[in-house]
């Protein structure tokens, strides 16, 4: 869906996004509401609603593709069989800019990771275990800006 960007966003393609005062905005740490992943990076437009940006918005019943790292080491996230099934907080890499599941985080919690993506082709197939591990996961519902009641 485009919807209208906040002015001086430079957000990366992946970020998590949100509304605020009617405006796609990037979120912040452990985001009360979550719009959607921007489908592209942020224009850092002067004014407010000049430019539009394409959002994936997020819905407790639609998988999403993300990977599942550690804020404890930030590219050394080992998966687990484990995983499956629970719920994790969110994170921003403050080096690259790109959103990513964090392991270490079980307070703040907006997604359940659901399964391993094994269909990576360029570096073989991912498994559990692996570092940085593409999983599928669901927004929590509380969180998403399309099922939440304000």
């Amino acid at each position: 869906m485009e919807l209208p960007e906040a002015a001086t966003q430079t957000y990366k393609k992946g970020a998590l996004v949100t509304f605020v005062a009617g405006y796609i905005t990037e979120c912040g740490a452990d985001p009360a509401l979550i719009a959607g992943i921007a489908e592209r990076d942020g224009q850092n437009i002067a004014t407010s609603g000049l430019k539009r940006v394409s959002v994936t918005l997020a819905h407790p019943a639609t998988l999403f593709l993300g990977y599942l790292d550690t804020s404890a080491a930030e590219g050394a996230g080992v998966s687990a069989a484990t995983d499956r099934g629970l719920s994790y907080g969110v994170a921003k890499n403050a080096a690259t800019g790109k959103w990513y599941i964090d392991k270490t985080d079980v307070t703040a919690k907006r997604v359940t990771i659901w399964e391993l993506w094994d269909q990576v082709s360029d570096a073989g197939l991912p498994a559990w275990g692996d570092i940085m591990t593409p999983v599928l996961f669901t927004f929590a519902a509380p969180f998403c800006n399309i099922t939440a009641v304000t």
